[in-house]
């Protein structure tokens, strides 16, 4: 039985499943499973606020505020959605309730490990689409730069015979791995 408190990797991003996009959510990786949690999120709220807020503090104060305040509010407030997300994630998937789809890494047969073009490229962002048995193409967009390496060794460690390429992994059926 899998600890659904304690997963060995997490993030926050956008969610895609079969293309189509799903909303905020978390992606969390457990020794045995993948969980994709789609949660409502405030983000958007927090990336408005702060700059209204600081634009009406600084007309307040006569210009006594800084620009640099501006930007630790900014990475405080990411900093703070990131963690209430994963932190709701958790608790999402402990409670069994709707917007979680777990996938089994047995069911895995492969995963991809894109940057996206321009801006998003720019800040970080990565897009790492895990491929099914079944079909389905489960996409996640966020700050996903270990997630090849983390989901290469969890795979491995659970018995899996991955091929480790640098934009991708591929997953052998389990019938072949006895086979020379």
């Amino acid at each position: 039985m899998t600890d659904n408190r304690n997963p060995v990797h997490c993030e926050s991003g956008t969610v895609f499943v079969g293309g189509v996009r799903r909303g905020e959510g978390a992606l969390l990786l457990y020794a045995d499973k993948l969980a994709v949690v789609t949660i409502s999120s405030i983000a958007t709220l927090v990336y408005v606020a702060v700059p209204l807020v600081y634009l009406a503090g600084y007309f307040i104060r006569y210009h006594a505020l800084g620009s640099g305040l501006v930007a630790v509010w900014y990475l405080a407030g990411w900093w703070l959605v990131q963690a209430v997300n994963r932190r709701r994630a958790v608790r999402k998937i402990t409670a069994g309730r709707d917007g979680v789809t777990v996938i089994p890494l047995d069911q895995v047969t492969s995963v991809r490990c894109t940057r996206p073009a321009k801006a998003a490229a720019w800040l970080g962002l990565r897009t790492v689409t895990v491929m099914t048995a079944d079909g389905t193409e489960y996409g996640f967009r966020g700050l996903t730069g270990k997630w090849h390496t983390q989901l290469a060794s969890a795979l491995t460690a659970y018995g899996r015979e991955v091929h480790v390429a640098p934009g991708s992994i591929t997953v052998l059926p389990w019938a072949t791995l006895g086979e020379g």
